[in-house]
């Protein structure tokens, strides 16, 4: 019966058989588009179907195809409320400088911004100000504490008694550096850096619960934001160095995001890559680095999330679009984003001894270490300028004495690259601390220790005032690279 019913179906054409598969095999499974290109030409259905069959260790590299990219889908057409008022933290910053005048020219004319100080510190951030008054666009500079409850309340009270256009959209760029090793961190260092991102975050995210309480307002007097975004960081998905609390901060405002998507809130948290052009380089805890390449030199594995300013803006700019109430059914945004974007990550990560323990050893970002790109290079090569191997050297010890000193020397040029000394004057009788190396470099001493010699050193243990010999004989003692009965350990 079940198959009579079949055959009636296909008589009548209510029921059609696929065409025959054509065949085509390849040794190599990248071939795939080629093939696909082939066995389709010439065909007049533009839906020809292929089957692909794959082998256990077969490898493809996968590349996820977009219709444009986001400058090509968002125009510089006015997309903003003149007539409302929009918030930026951190709004007297470098980046929060920049922000305001692309608000300015994507149609807002009422900026706040927010600062702790509330004054412009520089003739520059005064220019900026004054450029963008003269120009027609009103800019409040508030004192305001946003990881002070109190001072919120006080700028959402203040905010509904006051003749100020309705608040359509926030900008949350506050941020505090307080780097330290976790071991070593202070709870005031903890504080600062994740006050910013925690309470202030949250504390925005209440702003208009804020403006309700203690005033004639009500909440159906407040309109939903256009748009609430949050610069977080790469760092809360990669981690980094001696960042701990800095990490743990962009994983709040991660989550924030993904709380008031949940809720029905406008929400987009970007986790922005490593800024080259960020006015943070040369102060603070960033006092030793006086641009990116300075950093990169310590922190090299996160070449592949440098972004520039303009990049940021970007991103910015595509996260107001994609959220914008105006995009209406009559004029939709071409752009769909989710509550949390990573941005600045490269799409092919060249996979070195240097970035060994970082990305090719990340299940997140594995797909995206190559071993060989285009130009041929190998990611087994060592640049010239690197260090020797651990492994070879110690493979020339013959005692305990040849390989101590293998030990030694390596840690010596290690400490001359990574404090920029002169390798001729690191004495071995002295520590590591006696050459002023700090919290963030022996992190990176006891990486590279951990990589080359399979060693686990504490950061205690590295910044001890232990000489370099005496160090060196421990970290050997310790070594799995060496023959320990051949050397008389």
């Amino acid at each position: 019966m079940a198959i009579s019913r079949v055959s009636t179906w296909v008589e009548t054409g209510t029921l059609t058989l696929p065409d025959a598969l054509r065949q085509a095999s390849t040794s190599n499974a990248n071939d795939l588009a080629m093939i696909f290109e082939s066995t389709t030409h010439g065909t007049e259905q533009e839906d020809a179907k292929i089957a692909v069959s794959l082998g256990h260790s077969d490898e493809v590299l996968m590349h996820r195809k977009t219709s444009a990219s986001p400058s090509d889908k968002i125009d510089n057409a006015t997309m903003l409320d003149s007539n409302a008022t929009y918030i930026i933290s951190g709004g007297l910053g470098s980046l929060g400088l920049h922000m305001a005048n692309m608000l300015y020219e994507l149609g807002a004319r009422h900026l706040m911004l927010l600062s702790r100080s509330g004054k412009a510190k520089s003739s520059e951030v005064l220019a900026a100000l004054m450029n963008l008054e003269r120009n027609g666009c009103n800019v409040d500079v508030v004192a305001c504490d946003i990881t002070s409850m109190e001072d919120m309340k006080r700028l959402g009270s203040e905010f509904s008694e006051s003749s100020r256009p309705p608040l359509k959209g926030i900008i949350q760029s506050a941020m505090v550096l307080a780097d330290s090793t976790f071991a070593n961190m202070t709870f005031e260092n903890w504080q600062k850096a994740t006050a910013p991102k925690i309470q202030g975050s949250w504390n925005l995210h209440n702003l208009q619960r804020f403006m309700t309480e203690g005033s004639s307002a009500s909440e159906n007097n407040i309109e939903d934001l256009d748009f609430f975004i949050l610069l977080s960081s790469v760092s809360g998905v990669i981690g980094n160095s001696a960042q701990g609390n800095y990490c743990a901060g962009n994983t709040f405002e991660d989550v924030l995001a993904h709380h008031r998507r949940a809720n029905g809130m406008a929400a987009v948290s970007l986790n922005i890559g490593l800024v080259s052009d960020s006015s943070h380089f040369g102060t603070g805890t960033m006092s030793s680095f006086q641009n990116i390449d300075e950093y990169l030199r310590v922190f090299g594995h996160l070449a592949p999330v440098v972004v520039n300013t303009a990049e940021v803006l970007a991103s910015v700019k595509m996260a107001i679009a994609a959220s914008n109430k105006q995009n209406t059914a009559l004029t939709p945004c071409p752009l769909q984003i989710p509550p949390q974007l990573v941005v600045g990550i490269s799409s092919r990560i060249r996979r070195s001894r240097e970035l060994l323990n970082y990305w090719s050893l990340d299940r997140k970002f594995d797909h995206r270490a190559v071993w060989r790109d285009n130009a041929g290079w190998e990611g087994d090569q060592v640049p010239k300028a690197s260090l020797p191997r651990a492994k070879e050297a110690l493979a020339l010890a013959k005692d305990l004495s040849s390989g101590r000193l293998a030990v030694e020397d390596l840690l010596k040029a290690k400490l001359a690259q990574a404090m920029t000394l002169d390798i001729e004057g690191v004495d071995e009788a002295k520590s590591l601390g006696a050459y002023g190396i700090d919290s963030l470099k022996a992190t990176e001493m006891r990486n590279w220790i951990n990589r080359e010699f399979h060693v686990d050193l504490s950061i205690f243990e590295i910044l001890a005032p232990t000489p370099i010999a005496k160090l060196s004989m421990r970290i050997l003692k310790s070594c799995d690279l060496v023959n320990h009965d051949a050397l008389g350990l």
